[in-house]
């Protein structure tokens, strides 16, 4: 009687090709930072509750803190809550791909008795000796196929399962997400140069030097080429603030516009025969104002309190970051860093302001 037909499998028929090692190390990984994050939750509220409930501080501020404490302490919970979820929807993958190797090895192991060999694909060329062989290679190849059946559907239902916390995970890190603040420190420089345009005719080698009404468009340039969301300016004739907002606005943004008078000063323009101007030789109030970029970082510019924004104190002078009323907030460097000198005698510095606060 003949030798039945050779039968062939290619390289992955008793093989998953997985390594649920990996995906149990990730999964550990996740609950160890779960465990860090529950833990840290648990710290804090513990601390908190030793002032919260023996009476020793009350009040508004008492309120305001235990606000934000919950706030802060209850994201960590939920942080802890997703992160060991999503480790466990992990390991449950790992596990369909253990079990679904271990049949598949079972199977294989069921035709050890069969002559084979290798093939150079990496797959096995089954040598049956009698039709009772051929059909086990056979069932056997079925029955493979049914496994890996079953283990992709199970995969499709955990896929599902980890975008779901996948999702939670990327809310929870939209929430709490850096946020950062550009400040830009702007002295324009209209005090440099101030004087009538033909007065470098008497020796003043710096009358063509400072910055002229015409010129805003230039001081506008600088706060969008450094992305600025509050900017102080110094040095500045209140009346030329409005064309500086108009420029600014000119991409679309809005801005809000604090002015604080420091003294009064003659404003001269900027042409060589302007000394006849009726506008020239005036008095106009001159002084430090603070600009500040309306969206999703900014509030007010008053010294009120806006619940998504900022406080800026009433004088325009200095600045403080609040993210609502309950947030402590930090105040800007008294120092900014990269302070550069550009033309017409102005000089820019730049330094951005983390907010720690969530966002709503």
């Amino acid at each position: 009687m003949p030798e039945p037909t050779p039968i062939s499998t290619g390289p992955k028929r008793f093989a998953l090709g997985a390594d649920p090692g990996v995906l149990e190390e990730v999964a550990g990984q996740w609950r160890a930072r779960a465990l860090l994050a529950a833990s840290a939750q648990l710290t804090v509220d513990q601390a908190a509750a030793t002032v919260a409930f023996t009476g020793s501080w009350v009040g508004a501020s008492a309120d305001s803190y235990q606000s934000h404490r919950a706030d802060l302490t209850g994201g960590l919970g939920t942080l802890a809550v997703l992160l060991t979820g999503g480790a466990d929807r992990i390991d449950a993958v790992a596990a369909i791909l253990r079990w679904g190797q271990v049949e598949l090895d079972a199977q294989r192991a069921a035709l050890d008795a069969v002559p084979h060999e290798a093939t150079s694909s990496g797959g096995v060329e089954f040598h049956p000796a009698d039709e009772a062989q051929a059909d086990l290679v056979r069932a056997v190849i079925a029955n493979t196929g049914e496994i890996r059946s079953t283990v992709d559907a199970d995969l499709v239902a955990a896929e599902s399962a980890l975008r779901d916390a996948r999702d939670g995970l990327a809310t929870v890190l939209e929430r709490w997400e850096p946020n950062t603040l550009t400040l830009l420190n702007l002295n324009v420089g209209q005090g440099k140069g101030n004087v009538w345009q033909g007065a470098h005719l008497l020796g003043m080698d710096h009358a063509d030097e400072g910055t002229e009404t015409a010129e805003m468009d230039e001081i506008a340039d600088i706060v969008h080429g450094n992305g600025a969301d509050v900017v102080t300016v110094q040095e500045v004739f209140r009346n030329d603030l409005g064309e500086l907002e108009h420029h600014l606005e000119s991409d679309g943004s809005q801005w809000e516009v604090r002015y604080q008078e420091a003294d009064q000063k003659q404003h001269f323009g900027d042409g060589f025969l302007d000394f006849g101007d009726p506008d020239d030789w005036r008095y106009e109030s001159f002084g430090n104002a603070v600009l500040v970029r309306d969206g999703d970082l900014t509030g007010t510019v008053a010294g009120d309190r806006d619940e998504s924004g900022f406080v800026l104190d009433e004088n325009g002078r200095e600045a403080q970051v609040a993210r609502d009323a309950a947030a402590a907030g930090h105040p800007y460097p008294s120092a900014l860093p990269d302070t550069s000198t550009v033309d017409e005698g102005r000089a820019v510095a730049v330094a951005e302001v983390d907010l720690t606060t969530p966002r709503r």
